[in-house]
């Protein structure tokens, strides 16, 4: 395994604890923090899990933690069970997105409000009110958390915004201010809640801050130190916690470290390989080195994919799918596509290669579907126009977004993320600013 690089990690000092966040956030010292670090040595009261109709919990130390039910488990006479929530089932405003024959909708938000996404359980493009390009992450409660970047004469502000499947929109929030280079937070859902991640800039060059939020506050911010400029920072998922993958720009070189829920770190951090520009999803992590994609499960050896940039990456039902853009073939760019399973990429096919520029691919998956987002520009001088859609398994929701990603107006810097039952979009539009669409995602079975 290549060796570990130098870092130190500690609670993020010098923060502005008093910014007006819309949340209860606590200072950032050590003290504030040290009854967390210290709860899994204090055993406490013992645990008791209460029963509940729609989640079921378990003991870790002295806590309880939930997790939901399976979608559809029945929590009365004609009600069943959804994100944690029991819904009676009526129809079209209940809550609860019927999947199946007939009754099918495209999504059910519990209410009868037009311009929210979901309008007589049929969703739609809507605004974000954000002037940048927007992070989602969906924790499996049905609990959203928007991200974005607002830039201003002296520096930025990190902003966030919840939103629940059937309450909608909460007001935003500030979750971190700072100045010099642009933050280019990241995010991540937990089993209940988030974090966040961004740079900073301080006497290394540029630090990794991560923030832990639960669904009604900020629980704590750490800061992870270490030599030298520290960017493009991606989290994902793992058990019980997540994984952060960066990359070191001054020893040129792509590092990744686990964390566990409260953004201590599990262990040391990893030397990946050589390059930039890393992506990663349930441990699959992918970068580019001198003009060729890698893939990497760690401690496993990198393997060459073929060359290209711009990787993105997403877990889906057999293994991992893994995107890039390439020029290969066509110089403006086009985008190849590979399927990883048990430590072993098919051969490359090339899934976007028309007289146009497809560039900066981006995927997710959810059971059968798998959803891929690029850039496309004007024939002539790959100017980036619109956003062009592929998929596999996709619901008949997804006409209604390609359309709306190949509107008249500038379409770009698309996102994507899994949610419960669907997959959310995000991008800008010149003129409205940052949209998002919720793709329903069929198939998962009326238990899971």
């Amino acid at each position: 395994m290549p060796p570990a690089p130098d870092a130190s990690f500690d609670d993020a000092p010098g923060w502005d604890s008093s910014a007006d966040s819309g949340v209860d956030a606590p200072s950032f010292d050590a003290e504030v923090d040290a009854p967390m670090l210290d709860a899994a040595f204090d055993a406490g009261p013992p645990c008791i899990c209460e029963e509940r109709a729609c989640s079921v919990g378990h003991c870790e130390g002295s806590s309880c933690v939930y997790e939901p039910l399976p979608r559809g488990t029945a929590c009365g006479e004609s009600a069943v069970c959804a994100e944690g929530t029991c819904f009676e089932r009526f129809g079209c405003g209940d809550g609860f997105r019927e999947t199946d024959g007939d009754a099918r909708e495209g999504c059910d938000d519990g209410n009868e409000v037009d311009g929210d996404g979901c309008d007589s359980c049929v969703p739609t493009a809507f605004e974000l009110d954000a002037v940048s390009p927007v992070s989602v992450a969906s924790d499996p409660w049905g609990a959203s958390l928007f991200v974005w970047v607002e830039h201003h004469d002296t520096g930025w502000i990190v902003w966030a915004r919840r939103h629940r499947r059937v309450d909608g929109f909460e007001d935003g929030f500030v979750l971190a201010e700072g100045s010099a280079f642009d933050p280019a937070p990241s995010l991540v859902a937990l089993r209940t809640g988030w974090v966040v991640a961004h740079h900073v800039s301080d006497e290394d060059l540029g630090d990794v801050a991560l923030t832990v939020l639960d669904h009604d506050t900020v629980v704590t911010r750490r800061m992870q130190r270490l030599p030298g400029r520290q960017r493009q920072t991606t989290l994902f998922a793992v058990d019980r916690g997540f994984g952060a993958v960066w990359n070191d720009e001054e020893e040129a070189r792509v590092i990744t470290r686990e964390f566990d829920e409260s953004a201590q770190p599990r262990g040391e951090p990893v030397v990946v390989g050589g390059g930039a520009s890393p992506a990663a999803d349930a441990g699959l992590i992918v970068w580019t080195h001198e003009g060729s994609v890698l893939a990497r499960r760690v401690p496993d050896a990198a393997v060459e994919l073929g060359p290209g940039f711009s990787p993105s990456v997403t877990r889906d039902a057999e293994g991992w799918v893994v995107a890039w853009s390439t020029r290969v073939r066509d110089p403006r760019g086009d985008v190849e596509l590979v399927e990883w399973a048990d430590g072993e990429a098919s051969e490359p096919m090339m899934v976007a290669a028309s007289e146009e520029a497809e560039l900066r691919p981006v995927l997710s998956a959810l059971g059968e579907t798998t959803l891929l987002l690029f850039e496309r520009g004007t024939p002539i001088t790959g100017t980036v126009r619109d956003v062009g859609a592929a998929a596999w398994n996709a619901a008949p929701e997804l006409d209604a977004l390609a359309a709306v990603l190949a509107a008249p107006d500038l379409q770009s810097t698309p996102a994507v993320t899994r949610a419960s039952d669907a997959i959310w979009v995000t991008w800008m539009d010149d003129e409205l600013g940052a949209r998002a669409f919720r793709l329903p995602v069929d198939g998962l079975g009326e238990m899971r």
